[in-house]
């Protein structure tokens, strides 16, 4: 339901500020189509300029649409790549392995 009324959940104080990293890594679950919710709450508050990102998502099909709204609000960024893990938890093994290459090749 959040994601179709566009909601904002209230997300808890991160950690880490993404804006001290030069590479960053975004992944997320796609919930009818599109990031999850409370990705839209993070880009509404944080503000990511100059960096390097690397999108990835867990999905059913192939995360495009996700992919591009991402890469919309993200405009003054470079995306390094982009990975859709379909299904990852029917092969856990096989889609750690392609995990690991893949972020491997996006810090190279």
């Amino acid at each position: 339901m959040q994601v179709f009324l566009r909601k904002k959940p209230e997300l808890l104080p991160l950690e880490k500020n993404p804006a001290e990293y030069d590479v960053l890594f975004i992944g997320t679950p796609i919930w009818a189509g599109n990031y999850n919710p409370a990705f839209r709450t993070f880009f509404s508050t944080k503000t990511l300029t100059g960096k390097k990102i690397a999108l990835f998502c867990s999905c059913a099909d192939n995360g495009e649409k996700a992919f591009e709204n991402m890469k919309n609000v993200l405009q003054g960024n470079e995306v390094i790549g982009q990975m859709g893990f379909r299904l990852p938890l029917e092969n856990e093994a096989e889609s750690a392995k392609k995990v690991k290459e893949w972020a491997q090749d996006m810090i190279k």
